[in-house]
């Protein structure tokens, strides 16, 4: 595993490695870090690359299609905006580009930086992407589109220096703490080809609250490179750079561009989206956190590329896990729901 394998220090390149997991006991430092404490799903490779959006000099785009678009200036790092998980439905690989730039590193004097500012979005959802209540309102007064506008306020803060352990060499860098605060401002829908403001009702609130992304970064001394984040939730996830590969690791590439289960978290139904499949039948299985079977479901492929829409049982909130198997009962993605109440 990495925090024994992996014996290069990141320095700047054309691509790395970046794996994700989960902590299975909670830490404090990043040097804390250990093949004890992280429970890892995928790796994928990232390119360091120019960037052709507005406002962008370069990105780190990942082979599953997700992407951070960065503006650096004078030693400062601007976070432009982003192609992934939306905040609200995680709705995969939706672009959402800041209004103003977000600083994120001043490599000038970073033991004194402490940003606050905010700054704007806007996020376009397709009724393909939408949860089955939510689709239904829009579908049954004749939406085309949802478009929600808002305001995101940011903190960042320098924390002090940290370190990952590398086998027999380690990683140093400058940790900062990110807070991202994140409110719906007016939401839109577009009718007759053209959005009109609609006022917000329960159907719409119950999706788009307010929310709070936190996370802290390590950030490589000398590189202008993010070797690790953690973001704090109910449990914490890990993202980490390397530049050496562990074949033994599942990619991401399946887990996120042949297979999206959205939204998670989840008030009641999800929807399952298959692309370029090689089955006809795949199946679905909700299990506790413990790894009873609590339910099933049998999917069969009409196409290479299939939307479903899943009407779970009643769950009560907490985590479970689900597992996708294919027609030969292989599990081709294992993963965390979270069910969250009303």
């Amino acid at each position: 595993m990495w925090l024994a394998a992996q014996k290069k220090q990141i320095e700047t390149a054309n691509y790395y490695y970046l794996y994700h997991g989960y902590l299975s006991q909670d830490v404090e430092r990043f040097s804390q870090l250990s093949i004890q404490n992280i429970e890892l799903y995928c790796m994928e490779e990232v390119y360091h690359e120019k960037s052709s959006l507005p406002r962008t000099d370069y990105q780190y785009t990942s082979e599953s299609g997700t992407a951070d678009y960065y503006h650096q200036e004078d030693g400062l790092i601007y976070l432009v905006g982003y192609k992934g998980s939306d905040p609200y439905l995680a709705a995969p690989r939706k672009l959402i580009q800041y209004y103003r730039n977000i600083p994120i590193m001043d490599y000038r004097n970073t033991k004194s930086l402490d940003q606050y500012g905010e700054t704007g979005f806007a996020i376009d959802y397709e009724l393909e992407e939408l949860p089955n209540n939510l689709r239904s309102w829009a579908t049954k007064n004749n939406y085309q589109s949802l478009r929600v506008n808002g305001q995101l306020d940011y903190q960042v803060e320098y924390q002090g220096e940290d370190y990952i352990r590398t086998g027999l060499d380690r990683m140093d860098g400058y940790v900062i703490d990110n807070i991202i605060d994140l409110r719906i401002t007016s939401i839109e829908v577009r009718i007759d080809h053209q959005w009109k403001p609609i006022e917000t009702n329960a159907v719409l609130l119950k999706y788009f609250g307010e929310k709070r992304i936190h996370y802290t970064s390590l950030y490589h001394r000398t590189d202008h490179i993010e070797m690790a984040r953690l973001t704090y939730g109910d449990h914490t996830q890990v993202q980490f750079y390397t530049m050496d590969l562990d074949y033994t690791q599942e990619t991401c590439l399946h887990n996120y561009e042949d297979i999206y289960l959205f939204p998670n978290p989840t008030f009641d139904d999800v929807s399952l989206k298959i692309a370029h499949a090689h089955d006809q039948k795949y199946s679905l299985t909700i299990n506790s956190i413990i790894g009873k079977k609590i339910w099933q479901q049998e999917l069969v492929m009409d196409h290479t590329t299939q939307l479903f829409r899943i009407d779970l049982p009643y769950l009560e909130q907490g985590i479970y896990s689900y597992i996708i198997r294919d027609g030969r009962g292989k599990t081709i993605q294992s993963r965390r729901l979270q069910v969250i109440g009303y």
